[in-house]
Parts: C-alpha cells; sequence; structure tokens
C-alpha cells in the first residue's frame, strides 16, 4: 500500500516544478529585461539563503559590537565599584565624626555637682624625708 503512495507524490511534486516554471516565465514574459528561465530559477532559490546569511551576519555582528561594548563596560564598573566603596569609607567616617560630636556635645553640657572647688595643677617637687605625703605645686602651696 506505501509503494502507490510514492509515484503519486512524485508525480504532483513535478506538476507543482513545472507549474511554477510557467508561472516563472509568464510573469516576465512582458518585462522588457532578458533574463533567462534558469537563471530566474537560480535567483528565486537564492533569494532566500542570501536573507538567512545576511539575517546570521547581521546577528554576529551585533552580538560583537555588544561584546566591545561589554569590554570597555566592565573596566568601567570596576572603577565605578571602587569610588562607590570610597565613598562607603567616608560616609562613614562622617557618621563616626556626628556619633562623636554628639558625645562631646553630651560631655560638654555635664554641670559641676560637687560643692568643692577644682584647681588644675602640676606637682613640681616633693620632700622624701617626709613621712607625710606633702608636695609643691607651681603656686608654692604644700
Amino acid at each position: 500500500m506505501a509503494a502507490p503512495k510514492r509515484p503519486y507524490t512524485i508525480i504532483v511534486a513535478l506538476a507543482l516544478v513545472i507549474i511554477s516554471l510557467i508561472t516563472f516565465s509568464l510573469i516576465n514574459f512582458g518585462s522588457s529585461e532578458k533574463t533567462g528561465l534558469l537563471k530566474k530559477t537560480v535567483l528565486e532559490i537564492a533569494a532566500p539563503l542570501e536573507d538567512a546569511a545576511n539575517s546570521a551576519f547581521t546577528s554576529i555582528g551585533l552580538a560583537w559590537e555588544r561584546y566591545v561594548l561589554l569590554v570597555g563596560l566592565e573596566r568601567e564598573n570596576r572603577e565605578l565599584n571602587a569610588k562607590i566603596t570610597s565613598l562607603m569609607i567616608e560616609v562613614n567616617n562622617y557618621r563616626e565624626m556626628s556619633i562623636e560630636y554628639v558625645r562631646l556635645r553630651k560631655l560638654m553640657d555635664i554641670e559641676d555637682d560637687s560643692k568643692n572647688s577644682t584647681v588644675v595643677a602640676r606637682v613640681v617637687g616633693r620632700n622624701r624625708l617626709s613621712v607625710f605625703k606633702n608636695g609643691i605645686d607651681q603656686q608654692g602651696n604644700c
């Protein structure tokens, strides 16, 4: 049963080829250009192949351009990441300075609750022979 279908498909395919050749020759019959039937057939067959090759080469060209652009962007990306890191360090330094500023402001606002007066002095001499611990400050007081 499979054998009889095969000759019919070959006959149908040949009939389609003949009809298309006749159609090609009738289409260009009225034109002033003298192009042979074989040349027209070859051009009709080659046109889709040429379009496929052109689209493939165009895609490869666009991919290459994107790759070249990405190579330059990779270097720029590294530079920008380094700059981001340095700016983050700077921001952290400013935050630490702000916290230190707040701490110093609180420290300066501390009021002295002691009833004794404080004097800033430096010990410049001491009597080593004495049993008592006496010292002499810069003003001569003991």
